[in-house]
């Protein structure tokens, strides 16, 4: 062991500070910046190990750890170097020196392999660069997420559309044979009193004979407003000018509302016409009206407010309706409804009036009749503050036509005309012959589509045809219509149904419609028009 006595023995050696000549400035000049450079050294590594020991995240970070100890060693030099000024302790300087060289080879060697891996590390800019990109990325996700969710309430409504028309179809199927019967019984009822009225046989001014028409009044507008909601009612749309016709319309909802009512009109000049059933547009604007006084009890004020509009296409409470449109509205000031009954609104029976005090079907005539008329109807309601019902119909490119007479005297007939009427109700045919005799007309009877074309074809002069649509047999009275008109031009035919659909194709191909149920008069009026009008050519 005598070497390693030798190694760490300091007696022939000198310290550093002798070579100095021991002068006060030297050493200052040496122990100084050795003092500041270890001491920097020793905490540059503190900052290094807080920094890791933070931010474990950081890649390679046992990198910062081998350089921590590099300048530590490299720190513990300096202060070595101070050391020797004084104390000949060389291999001490020696072994830190080693240790401090094979922490800095062992650092430079890993260090290359992981320089790379190091510079494919994103900088500052391309961490802004994702940052932005994620930024919007997130703003479209939430763009898209927004979308998602409007189209999901979307799809919602219109799901509890389609159930609305599912319900409103199938009511339509269970009430047209009903409708269809109740009208027949009201026809019979209507033309036997008024042939009873013509005969004297009942004073037209009997307060039972009018009880009577008013009761046959009430069931006629009861199964206007069945067909209406079940898409049954044939409409017979004319363009109208609501600039003419609001003034009479206002003087009738009057007749309607009671006295403690105010109606209030806000129309502005400019309102474009609208083509509708003017008829059933009256009878929406009643029921609407008649909703709004029985929300108003103490009495209060009816507000219509009349515009033009372009209403957006993507608008699911207006079911899908877009364009130019002419909105009503009619804002009463009563008690309101509540956010939970006001989507059920438009249902078929539905009311939340007491029990007798209505039908529940007043609504629902508003929004077939929106429906079928190109349009539709929405509703909105404060409780406590009222309810606004709107009214979205299309505009009309055409313009109304000049008013004028148009019901002519009916006190003349054609005299000696023969009428055949095709009907298949027995009842029912017996009360035409009947009243149509009444008015001087001479009458053929068939039951059904087959008969009447035999009847016509015999060579029995016939003057018109008086057709019901639907019939029993393999034609209907659209069928006959036709047939008849490829083979006998000039013979006038005129169809009368209450519900069925196909009353507008028929109206389309040119066939004369009458609604039922129909009053007397206006039957002999539409025979009279279609005795006088010019042939038609096939």
């Amino acid at each position: 062991m005598l070497w390693l006595r030798n190694l760490f023995s300091t007696a022939d050696l000198t310290p550093h500070g002798f070579c100095l000549l021991w002068r006060p400035g030297l050493l200052w000049l040496q122990v100084v910046p050795d003092a500041l450079i270890g001491l920097s050294y020793y905490s540059i590594p503190l900052a290094l190990a807080y920094f890791v020991s933070k931010r474990r995240d950081i890649p390679f970070g046992w990198t910062f750890w081998m350089f921590a100890v590099f300048i530590l060693g490299c720190g513990t030099t300096h202060f070595v170097e101070i050391w020797t000024l004084w104390y000949p302790d060389y291999l001490t300087q020696g072994l830190v020196k080693v240790a401090t060289a094979a922490i800095s080879v062992a650092t430079a060697i890993v260090l290359w392999p992981i320089i790379p891996h190091l510079l494919a590390l994103p900088s500052p800019a391309q961490f802004r660069d994702a940052n932005e990109a994620l930024s919007a990325e997130i703003v479209e996700r939430n763009r898209v997420v927004d979308a998602l969710q409007r189209e999901i309430i979307n799809h919602q409504r219109t799901e509890e559309i389609l159930r609305q028309s599912q319900k409103m179809e199938g009511l339509g199927q269970l009430t047209g044979g009903v409708v269809h019967d109740f009208n027949n019984v009201l026809l019979i009822l209507r033309g036997q009193l008024h042939i009873l009225k013509r005969r004297g046989l009942v004073p037209g001014d009997d307060a039972h004979v009018a009880a009577v028409e008013r009761a046959i009044a009430r069931g006629e507008g009861l199964t206007r407003q069945l067909l209406s909601f079940a898409r049954r009612q044939t409409l017979d749309p004319s363009v109208i000018d609501l600039n003419d016709e609001m003034p009479k319309l206002l003087d009738l909802l009057r007749r309607s509302l009671r006295a403690d009512i105010e109606i209030r009109l806000d129309m502005p000049p400019s309102i474009a016409p609208i083509e509708v059933d003017q008829n059933e547009f009256e009878l929406a604007l009643i029921n609407i009206a008649a909703n709004a006084r029985d929300a108003m009890r103490r009495g209060g004020v009816l507000n219509i407010a009349i515009a033009n509009e372009t209403l957006p296409s993507d608008d699911p409470a207006l079911q899908s309706l877009s364009g130019d449109v002419v909105s009503i509205s009619l804002s009463d000031s009563g008690e309101g409804i509540s956010p939970e009954t006001i989507d059920r609104i438009f249902e078929p029976f539905f009311t939340t009036k007491q029990q007798g005090k209505g039908t529940g079907l007043g609504l629902s005539q508003v929004y077939e009749f929106a429906r079928q008329s190109g349009g539709t109807v929405s509703a909105r309601s404060t409780p406590g503050q009222g309810t606004t019902i709107t009214l979205y119909l299309p505009r009309s490119a055409s313009r109304p036509l000049a008013s004028g007479s148009q019901v002519s005297d009916i006190s003349t007939s054609a005299m000696g005309a023969t009428l055949l009427i095709v009907e298949d109700n027995p009842e029912i045919a017996q009360m035409k012959s009947v009243l149509l005799q009444e008015y001087g007309y001479r009458i053929a009877l068939a039951a059904d589509g087959e008969q009447a074309l035999s009847i016509v074809m015999s060579g029995e002069i016939i003057h018109l045809v008086f057709c019901d649509i639907v019939m029993p047999g393999k034609l209907n009275g659209i069928d006959v219509a036709r047939i008849l008109r490829e083979r006998f031009p000039r013979l006038p035919v005129l169809l009368t149904t209450g519900y069925t659909a196909e009353a507008g194709n028929a109206s389309q191909e040119g066939f004369a419609i009458l609604a039922k149920p129909y009053r007397p008069e206006v039957l002999h009026q539409a025979i009279r028009d279609l005795l006088h009008q010019p042939a038609v050519t096939a």
